[in-house]
């Protein structure tokens, strides 16, 4: 299955502390990565949009088991 294996290569690549989850800090920078051509304010909506839905329990960080849970 692809979705499994999605979660797993964004976390090889923004998880920078190694602890399966990902911080407000290591997002931000994601983000900023993949988000290059939008203007700033669609770029501030859309980001603690995402953020909000991925942290489904509201810990202020995105686990890895968070991000399976959304591509599944």
């Amino acid at each position: 299955r692809l979705m499994p294996f999605m979660a797993d290569f964004v976390f090889k690549i923004f998880d920078k502390t190694g602890n399966n989850s990902i911080n407000f800090t290591e997002y931000l920078k994601a983000y900023a990565f993949i988000s290059k051509d939008r203007n700033r304010e669609e770029k501030l909506i859309h980001f603690n949009r995402v953020f909000d839905v991925l942290d489904l329990d509201k810990d202020k960080k995105i686990s890895k088991r968070e991000l399976q849970n959304y591509f599944d």
